[in-house]
């Protein structure tokens, strides 16, 4: 569910072709910091052995690793 102000800025991106994903998130966004430093990032993906990724957790997953370069893994969990 999207707020007035959310819906705006949906629809105006939307209008200049760009199509929302909502939801699909890693489950979880890890980061290491040293001397009070974010010095590395890792983001994981839970699933049990019968789950399969969505179609927006296929998208973020593409978004992630091939356009940000960022660690990412899916960990299958009895």
């Amino acid at each position: 569910m999207t707020n007035t102000r959310e819906h705006k800025v949906m629809k105006k991106c939307m209008d200049e072709g760009w199509k929302p994903v909502r939801g699909g998130a890693p489950d979880w966004l890890f980061v290491k910091i040293e001397n009070k430093k974010i010095v590395d990032v890792m983001f994981k993906e839970v699933k049990s052995p019968i789950d399969r990724l969505t179609t927006e957790q296929h998208i973020w997953k593409k978004v992630l690793q091939e356009y940000f370069h960022a660690h990412y893994s899916v960990e299958i969990v009895d």
